[in-house]
């Protein structure tokens, strides 16, 4: 054996071996478990951890629309395909889910960079402080809006 070659044992692997494996679907046979209570708890618990459990916002990125979309409308936490729970995934996709990722993307974009922050700010002080509409709307859209979502996510 080379030098140049490590053996396949070896915990030496180049660049392109380790993202190939990376993205290799894990190939586990899986042993039918027979019944029981703990295995059953099990199951229950790691549903239960997930549900729980916030996603690690430092290695996986956000679900796009279509995907909060699909999972509403096809998403495996009912068994049926259609009817009432269904309708009101949908219901709760368009009046919730989707404006209020939509907003909060927004304001993660525009604070992301420190530059777009004051930007944001100098025209916001600028609709609110101008003889315009931006009082009227500040008071009758954005407030209760705003406080809505608060109410939602925060109580």
């Amino acid at each position: 054996m080379s030098a140049e070659t490590p053996h396949r044992n070896s915990s030496v692997f180049s660049t392109e071996e380790f993202h190939r494996a990376k993205r290799a679907p894990l190939s586990v046979t899986a042993r039918p478990e027979p019944f029981s209570l703990r295995s059953s708890l099990s199951a229950r618990g790691a549903w239960l951890k997930e549900w729980i459990v916030p996603p690690n916002v430092l290695a996986e990125p956000p679900a796009a629309f279509a995907e909060l979309t699909a999972y509403a409308h096809r998403g495996a936490w009912t068994s049926s395909t259609s009817g009432p729970l269904r309708r009101l995934a949908g219901l709760w996709l368009f009046v919730v889910v989707l404006p209020a990722t939509f907003l909060l993307r927004m304001a993660e974009w525009l604070l992301q960079r420190p530059s777009r922050a004051l930007f944001a700010t100098v025209v916001w002080q600028l609709v609110i402080r101008s003889d315009g509409p931006g009082p009227w709307l500040s008071a009758h859209l954005f407030r209760p809006i705003l406080s809505g979502l608060g109410w939602i996510f925060l109580s």
